[in-house]
C-alpha cells in the first residue's frame, strides 16, 4: 500500500511539472513573436493544471491544514479551469469566439460545494468536476476533427485523439463516482486517474506544439508565395501551382487557360506620380483581379507591371471572355492617389494549354505572344493565342 501511495505522489509530481511544461511552452511561443490565437489560454490552462497537481502532490506528502474535502474540491477545481481553458484556446485558434463564461462554471462549482459540503456527498462534487472536465474535452476535440486546415489536418486529429480519449476516460471517472463511491479511495484507482493525467498532458503538449509550429511554418511558406506589394501569388509560388494544375489537366482531361496581362504605358504612371503612386496603381489593379475572378482562379504578379491569371476548368472562348470583362473593368474605373485619378488600362494575351503536346512554359509563350501583338497593337486589348490544333483537343464523349 504504501508503494502505491509513494507512486501517486509521483505521478501527481510528474503531472504538475507537465502542466508547467505546456505553460512554458506556450509562454515561450508568446513572446517569440509570433503569438498565435489561442497560446494564451493554453499557457494559463497549463498553469492551472500545474497548480493543481503540485496541490495534490503536497496534500498527499504533508498534513494539510485545510479540511480535506476542501483540498480534494479546489484540486478538482483547478484541473478543471484548465480543461475549461484548453476548450477556449481550440475556440479560438480555429477562428471561433470563445466562451469566456465557462470559466464561471468551476467557480461556481467550488461554491456549491463550499455551501453544501457533506463527506457522505462530497463524490457528486467529485462528479461534477470530472463531467465539466468530459465535457471541455470531448467538445474540443470535435471541433479539432471536423477543422479543415491545410497543412494541420494531421496535427489537429492527433490532438483530438488525445482529447478524445481523455474525455472518454473522465467520463468512467463519472460514472463510477455516481455509480460506486466508495471506490474512489481505492489507491489502485487513484494511481490509474493520477497516470492518466499524466499522460494526458505530455501528449497534449506535444500535439498543441506540433499545430503550432506546422500553423507557423505554413505561414512563413506562404508569406513567400505572397508578393508583398498586391499579396497577389508571386512568381516564386508558379512553378509549383502550375506543375499541380497542368497534371490534373492531363488526367482528367479538363481545359486550362491562361491570361498573361501587362500594364499600358506604365512608365508614364511612374514618372508621373513617383513610384509609390504607380505600386498604389499596381494594388488597386490586384484588388480588382481579386474581386472580380473566380474563387478558383489563380492570379500571379510575374514581374513588376505584369500579371498571369490560372484559370483551371476553362477553355479558351470562356478565357477570353473574362479578360475582356477585365480590361474594361481596369480602363472604366481609375485609381485614387494624391488628389489624382490616374487612369489605367491593360492588355491581354490569352492561350489554353495544349496538354498533350505542351509543357506550361511554352503554353505561357504562346500567351506572351499574344500579349506582344494586343500591345503592338495599340493597347487596351485582348489578344487570343491559337487554339489548339484539332489532333491534339479532347474528345467530346
Amino acid at each position: 500500500m504504501e508503494l502505491l501511495l509513494v507512486d501517486i505522489r509521483t505521478l501527481a509530481l510528474v503531472s504538475c511539472l507537465g502542466g508547467v511544461i505546456m505553460a512554458g511552452t506556450m509562454l515561450g511561443l508568446f513572446t517569440g513573436g509570433t503569438r498565435p490565437d489561442g497560446v494564451i489560454e493554453w499557457g494559463i490552462g497549463g498553469l492551472y493544471y500545474g497548480l493543481g497537481y503540485l496541490l495534490a502532490y503536497l496534500m498527499l506528502t504533508l498534513e494539510p491544514s485545510i479540511p480535506g474535502w476542501l483540498a480534494t474540491t479546489l484540486v478538482h477545481n483547478l484541473i478543471g479551469l484548465s480543461h475549461v481553458l484548453i476548450l477556449l484556446g481550440v475556440q479560438r485558434h480555429l477562428g471561433r469566439t470563445p466562451w469566456n463564461w465557462a470559466l464561471a462554471v468551476p467557480v461556481i462549482l467550488l461554491a456549491l460545494s463550499g455551501f453544501s459540503v457533506d463527506w457522505r456527498q462530497i463524490h457528486l462534487s467529485f462528479a461534477a468536476e470530472t463531467a465539466l472536465m468530459a465535457a471541455c474535452s470531448g467538445y474540443a476535440a470535435f471541433l479539432l476533427w471536423r477543422a479543415r486546415s491545410p497543412g494541420l489536418t494531421t496535427c489537429q486529429r492527433m490532438a483530438a485523439t488525445a482529447l478524445a480519449m481523455f474525455a472518454l476516460f473522465l467520463t468512467s471517472g463519472t460514472a463510477l463516482a455516481l455509480v460506486s463511491p466508495g471506490s474512489l479511495g481505492d489507491p489502485l484507482l487513484q494511481s490509474a486517474a493520477f497516470l492518466g493525467g499524466m499522460l494526458f498532458v505530455f501528449i497534449l503538449t506535444m500535439s498543441l506544439v506540433l499545430i503550432l509550429f506546422s500553423g507557423a511554418e505554413m505561414a512563413l511558406r506562404d508569406i513567400a508565395r505572397r508578393d508583398s506589394l498586391t499579396g497577389l501569388l508571386s512568381d516564386y509560388a508558379l512553378g509549383d501551382i502550375s506543375a499541380r494544375h497542368c497534371a490534373r489537366a492531363r488526367r482528367y482531361k479538363e481545359p486550362l487557360s491562361l491570361l498573361s496581362m501587362d500594364m499600358d504605358n506604365f512608365k508614364s504612371v511612374n514618372d508621373k506620380f513617383g513610384h509609390s503612386g504607380g505600386d498604389q496603381a499596381l494594388k488597386d489593379v490586384a484588388k480588382k483581379l481579386t474581386r472580380d475572378l473566380r474563387e478558383t482562379d489563380l492570379a500571379f504578379r510575374v514581374n513588376g507591371k505584369a500579371f498571369l491569371v490560372l484559370m483551371p476548368s476553362t477553355g479558351l472562348n470562356e478565357a477570353v471572355m473574362v479578360a475582356g470583362r477585365l480590361r474594361q473593368l481596369i480602363a472604366e474605373s481609375s485609381c485614387y492617389y494624391g488628389g489624382h485619378h490616374i487612369l489605367l488600362t491593360a492588355s491581354f494575351g490569352v492561350a489554353e494549354l495544349w496538354p498533350e503536346s505542351e509543357s506550361f512554359a511554352q503554353a505561357m509563350g504562346r500567351a506572351d505572344q499574344a500579349l506582344s501583338r494586343a500591345k503592338k497593337s495599340g493597347g487596351n486589348q485582348v489578344c487570343p493565342a491559337s487554339n489548339a490544333p484539332a489532333a491534339t483537343r479532347f474528345a467530346v464523349s
